[in-house]
């Protein structure tokens, strides 16, 4: 099962039966599955080209962070925290801005400046629930989107965001495509990102709050990717930036600057009004 399902889906299932609840049925995960198998080549096609163009140009040289370890040979799991003391929920109650958007966007114009780009190419985090059906299904849905973004032109944070959500909304539209991108191996190099809200807060079952605990770490516990971006809201309506790096390409200090240029650039996020070329420099 993904975090939705095991944090929230499943503690909820518990919660019922323990207060006597009539029990609901959930729909067939295997059902959703075989569904999803049984969607025919042509309706995918179209989707199939739009993934594979968005993609078509990725260069770990050009979208990637430049390297700055050498000598490593394998990858190597390195983790590096950062806390955003600058931005609040408050300052998207009061705008009225997407979170998900807004350090999305954030994150790809860090990863073109950081790489002296005019481009960016990664991938975000969804999870993968957009019907009264998908949510309720217990399982693994989460889904890797591709996106990209060519920063040549030069228009106002305002239009960028607002651009950058049309862009995901179109691409939910193909998300019954991305097979292409997960058989292939199209985005196994990309960043990627996710936002994520208070999933490190207590989970209370049956009156009782409930003692989570972590496996520990082996070979299996991380996919092996060069960077992932990660987002956490906390209780205190801050967030933290965790960065999840391959220390075989990448120092700690390398990781540092990648977080203190980001918290910049969602500082000078918060004009809509700036142009992109004021924060790329």
């Amino acid at each position: 099962m993904d975090g939705v399902a095991a944090s929230y889906l499943f503690t909820r299932e518990v919660e019922g039966a323990y207060r006597g609840r009539n029990k609901k049925k959930f729909p067939s995960y295997a059902e959703y599955v075989e569904e999803e198998a049984a969607i025919s080549p042509d309706e995918l096609a179209e989707g199939h080209d739009y993934w594979k163009k968005m993609l078509a140009s990725f260069d770990e040289k050009k979208h990637l962070p430049p390297v700055d370890v050498e000598g490593v040979a394998a990858w190597t799991q390195g983790n590096f925290d950062y806390e955003l003391k600058n931005i609040s929920n408050e300052f998207f109650r009061e705008s009225r801005l997407n979170e998900n958007i807004y350090f999305l966007g954030a994150s790809m114009l860090t990863l073109a400046k950081i790489t002296g780009s005019k481009e960016s190419i990664m991938s975000w985090i969804h999870n993968g629930r957009t019907t009264m059906r998908e949510r309720r299904l217990m399982g693994l849905m989460l889904e890797q989107f591709p996106c990209a973004w060519d920063f040549h032109e030069d228009i106002s944070v305002g239009e960028f965001l607002n651009k950058l959500f049309g862009q995901t909304q179109i691409s939910m539209t193909y998300r019954k495509s991305l097979d292409v991108v997960y058989n292939n191996g199209l985005e196994d190099d990309c960043v990627s990102f996710i936002f994520q809200k208070h999933i490190n807060g207590d989970l209370v079952i049956a009156d009782t709050t409930s003692e989570v605990i972590y496996l520990p770490p082996n070979e299996i516990s991380a996919a092996e990717n060069a960077l992932d971006i990660e987002i956490d809201e906390t209780d205190t309506g801050f967030y933290e930036l965790f960065l999840d790096y391959d220390a075989s390409r990448y120092s700690e200090a390398a990781m540092k600057n990648f977080a203190e240029t980001m918290n910049e650039i969602l500082i000078a996020m918060k004009n809509p009004d700036k142009k992109i070329s004021e924060i790329l420099g």
